[in-house]
């Protein structure tokens, strides 16, 4: 017999836990900032669900401006099964191989090639009714 679930109701005076916002935080620049340097600490390939694939995520560290000095951002890029390890030149992905590499991606690439490297990076915000800073693009 399978067991009945039940719901539990707060008490008014119990405090519930709505959320755990204390891993990653997200950073708000203002609109005037457009441009910052900043290093790249890591890159991941995480799973995003919505997306039907998963997507290259590269977090950096700004470094300048000096107000903004330690904020952490991230890039967003689509890496998709069936490129096959080979990124059409449309791709954010192959601009940003493109900018790093110094010119048309050749040889094996790893996320070596961004990382503890410093990059000149266009900031945007997400769209939504809670936008948050992102880097949009490293420029050359």
């Amino acid at each position: 017999m399978e067991q009945e679930e039940r719901i539990h109701f707060a008490a008014d005076d119990e405090e519930v836990l709505l959320a755990d916002a204390s891993g990653d935080e997200v950073a708000v620049l203002p609109d005037e900032v457009k441009q910052v340097l900043a290093v790249c600490r890591k890159v991941s390939l995480v799973p995003f669900p919505g997306f039907g694939e998963p997507r290259l995520v590269f977090r950096f560290e700004v470094l300048n401006p000096e107000e903004y000095k330690g904020v952490q951002l991230c890039l967003y890029a689509r890496c998709a099964r069936r490129w096959k390890n080979h990124p059409p030149p449309s791709s954010k992905l192959f601009k940003l191989l493109y900018i790093a590499q110094g010119g048309v991606p050749k040889g094996r690439i790893t996320s070596k090639l961004f990382r503890g490297r410093m990059f000149r990076c266009a900031i945007g915000k997400t769209a939504g009714n809670a936008p948050y800073s992102i880097i949009t693009e490293i420029l050359p």
